[in-house]
């Protein structure tokens, strides 16, 4: 009794420690703590009201009653839990499944009484299954009736005493919500109970209009994907792991700074895998994480991120992380076989999920990948842009010599004239869109080559499909080649989700495992920097590039986050109005490809089509 305050039996008393140290002027120092201000406000908590029971059934087995249960039943306990004093009869098993009105981080508050040697367990899950299988097929997420529940539970076991208060340590995830009670010879009282939702307090600033319903809808899913997976540190799914991997990361702090006027999230990430950094170089895929793990293929990822740190932000923290960028790039320099060819053996070298063994591409362990030679690339060209931005022009030239040598080297072996492409293997049998998106945004390749890459590539609809994630490399190659209106084509996949019933992303192509996943939220990027068209033209956001693409679209119109304030535009095909913040100068690019310059405030520009 008294746990909540700190009391009971199992409590030692408390005993003063060594006092804490500023961290920023200790030399020298015992081990104690080291302070340091906070890096981020307080979580966002509040009450969670949207939320119904739809079933109450007997507790037995996962599965749901096909035929929905009992509806006044339904009603009443939620009468009874919205109300209070809801009471459980002895000697009694039952679930009370919730649905809520959208997806939620939360934690469950709950005030019992009575009920000695009663058992409370509340769980948690995204959609509920079509088979009895944790991982089985959950189609329309809508769904209950006949369906399992396969959740993550917190379990309580009552004591008898009043007004017992019953909470967790840590969120949970998902849409559904199980309340399972099994009463022993005392009946058991709910006084009060609530769900809390925890998240942090990101605030979405963009806008982004076009005329079409499902661009709407799309960036609503994307925003609350990132709320969702936004928490003490970015993390790629609040179901499941919970952990901020770099690869997820990347594409959530460009959404982040593109979106909302709050960066704080996207420096700590910065600091924290600067702060994995092996001796080898690489940085741990995830981190912070007790277990240490490494994804050779994701360092590459953090690379970019200082890369767009260094574009949107600039200053003080991309001095500081611009060497760990370049040790992340040698450090690839160890694969290189006789040949000059990346070969990581050993390794578990993801790209995408399109249906390749853990995600890894062809030879991608124990042999020689095009996929990873040409993401390679991608990094000897994201470092080189990285070193002109810092003002390293020494350093700038040295990746531009490796980039040609490794480029040379590339095309030799993977350039496959008869098809137009780059093969993913030394074998030649098999190419994917993920080797041409890498080559093509490594600006390395020979003019000819490109153009024809380029084309084949935007062509050919037999080639491995990039999945949810990798299309966010994938419209980055069609915004440098002016295709929005394949970019618009391939959005589908994401149109397809609220045909689901879903309020958030989808990890893969269905069957996904999880609902909710941080890379999925890119959509929101490309129509606020592709189709929008608003990129920094340079270090420090200082001078802005605003290229819109509408493409088949009627219009195009939106806000994107500046550190100076908002970057408004609006562009048909005729004609563009734009208006940035005070101080702020940059170029417009016409659809046509005319070249306009922005001299701060509002600008009209008139242009044919």
């Amino acid at each position: 009794e008294g746990a909540e305050r700190g009391e009971g039996v199992a409590f030692g008393p408390v005993v003063e420690g060594e006092s804490g140290s500023n961290a920023g002027m200790r030399n020298e120092y015992r081990p104690v703590p080291l302070l340091e201000p906070a890096a981020l406000p307080e979580m966002a908590a509040a009450p969670v009201g949207g939320w119904r029971v739809v079933c109450v059934s007997p507790s037995e087995g996962r599965r749901l009653p096909a035929d929905g249960g009992d509806s006044e039943r339904a009603a009443e306990w939620e009468r009874g839990l919205k109300q209070g004093n809801m009471r459980v009869p002895p000697h009694c098993s039952l679930r009370v499944l919730l649905e809520l009105d959208d997806y939620y981080c939360g934690c469950p508050e709950l005030t019992v009484s009575g009920g000695a040697g009663s058992e409370l367990a509340v769980g948690w899950c995204e959609a509920l299954a079509v088979t009895d299988e944790p991982s089985g097929r959950k189609d329309d997420r809508r769904e209950w009736r006949g369906r399992y529940f396969h959740g993550i539970y917190d379990r309580f076991r009552m004591d008898g005493r009043l007004g017992a208060e019953l909470f967790t340590l840590h969120y949970r995830a998902g849409r559904f919500v199980s309340i399972e009670v099994r009463t022993g010879a005392e009946p058991l009282v709910i006084d009060r109970f609530g769900l809390r939702e925890s998240r942090y307090p990101v605030e979405f600033a963009a806008a982004f209009e076009c005329g079409d319903d499902r661009f709407a809808e799309c960036f609503r899913l994307a925003c609350r994907t990132l709320e969702m997976c936004s928490h003490d540190t970015f993390m790629d799914c609040p179901f499941y792991e919970q952990l901020q991997y770099v690869g997820d990361t990347r594409i959530q702090a460009l959404v982040t700074l593109a979106a909302t006027p709050d960066d704080r999230l996207v420096r700590k990430a910065l600091r924290l895998f600067a702060s994995s950094q092996l001796e080898s170089g690489l940085v741990q895929s995830r981190y912070p994480s007790r277990v240490t793990q490494v994804i050779p293929t994701f360092t590459p990822y953090f690379v970019g991120m200082v890369l767009d740190w260094t574009k949107w932000r600039g200053g003080a923290l991309a001095r500081e992380l611009f060497p760990a960028a370049r040790r992340g790039t040698d450090a690839f320099e160890r694969w290189l076989n006789r040949d000059g060819l990346l070969e990581i053996n050993r390794s578990w070298n993801f790209v995408d999920w399109p249906g390749w063994k853990w995600g890894v591409p062809p030879d991608g362990e124990f042999g020689v990948s095009g996929v990873l030679n040409a993401q390679y690339l991608y990094t000897l060209e994201m470092t080189r842009e990285l070193c002109e931005l810092m003002e390293a022009p020494e350093l700038a030239a040295h990746y531009r010599r490796r980039l040609a040598e490794q480029s040379e080297r590339f095309v030799r072996a993977f350039w496959r004239p008869d098809a137009g492409l780059f093969a993913d293997s030394l074998a030649g049998d098999a190419f994917s869109e993920h080797a041409q998106v890498f080559a093509l945004l490594s600006h390395a390749l020979p003019e000819e080559i490109r153009e024809r890459c380029a084309a084949t590539l935007f062509r050919r609809r037999d080639l491995t499909e990039a999945t949810v994630y990798f299309t966010f490399y994938l419209f980055e190659v069609y915004r440098e080649f002016n295709r929005p209106d394949l970019l618009v084509e391939r959005l589908k996949i994401f149109f397809d989700m609220n045909t689901l019933g879903l309020k958030t992303m989808l990890e893969a192509p269905e069957p996904s495992r999880s609902d909710c996943h941080a890379w999925s939220a890119h959509p929101i990027w490309h129509f606020l920097t592709s189709l929008l068209g608003v990129r920094p033209a340079g270090a420090g956001f200082r001078q802005v590039e605003v290229r819109p693409q509408p493409g088949p679209l009627p219009f195009v119109r939106g806000k994107v986050c500046h550190p100076a304030g908002m970057i408004e535009v609006e562009c048909d095909a005729h004609s563009a109005r734009v208006v940035l913040p005070a101080g702020v100068t940059g170029r417009f690019i016409a659809p046509d490809g005319r070249s306009f310059a922005l001299g701060g405030g509002a600008d009209q520009i008139e242009f044919q089509p």
